[in-house]
């Protein structure tokens, strides 16, 4: 495959927590620019979060060129609107800025992947958790039956071909689509599982941050 200019969707939250004395969004796209020092970065931020992003960029000297993107009404929405600034024929990774322990290695490993031909490429890892599903009308809780196994847990980044995933987004919205992969699974193009990470997991609270820390502090 020709190599690709490479995009970066990075979607942020409403929260603005630190790892080791900077912004977690911070963290999570350094974790791509330390691989791919070229790649294009586009920020996906609440409206009401931009101003105050911008200006933590500037007292902190964070000076990565970035494309900002104000957040829509869903998750779809935002990729949807993100996708407006990428051009085809170019790879395409989107990745939640809530995760950002992703490994330069799993980063690494994707981009080879892809660069070897595969069009979408999505990493999971298998439920470490016994799953139940709530019965009818909030019954009793029920096992999910043996031939449903195993079951994955899909994460980010997903890495795209750009008209694939532009296509996928150009179709009408979908509320049971839940991520990228959901989306592009729709268009019937293949997705590609590569081994998750145990450690890639999403930061939405306090105890999840200081447990983040910890792996930070302990692989320092």
């Amino acid at each position: 495959m020709p190599d690709r200019k490479k995009y970066l969707i990075v979607l942020g939250g409403e929260a603005e927590m630190e790892l080791s004395g900077k912004d977690m969004l911070q963290v999570a796209i350094e974790r791509f620019t330390a691989v791919c020092p070229d790649i294009r970065v586009i920020t996906v931020l609440p409206a009401a979060r931009i101003s105050a992003w911008r200006s933590y960029c500037s007292v902190r000297n964070f000076h990565y060129p970035q494309a900002l993107v104000a957040a829509g009404f869903t998750l779809f929405h935002s990729v949807r609107k993100a996708l407006e600034k990428v051009p085809d024929g170019a790879l395409v990774i989107i990745h939640d800025g809530d995760r950002p322990l992703v490994s330069h290695r799993l980063i690494e490993e994707m981009l080879r992947r892809m660069a070897g031909g595969v069009r979408a490429l999505v990493p999971v890892i298998v439920s470490p958790d016994a799953v139940k599903r709530a019965g009818a009308e909030g019954g009793a809780l029920e096992d999910i039956p043996s031939g449903e196994y195993p079951l994955f847990l899909a994460q980010t980044p997903q890495m795209y071909l750009s008209e694939d995933v532009r296509a996928a987004y150009a179709e009408a919205y979908d509320f049971s689509l839940s991520d990228p992969s959901s989306v592009v699974g729709r268009k019937q193009i293949p997705l590609t599982p590569v081994e998750g990470e145990r450690l890639n997991f999403r930061v939405m609270t306090r105890e999840e941050l200081a447990l983040a820390q910890a792996v930070i502090d302990g692989n320092s």
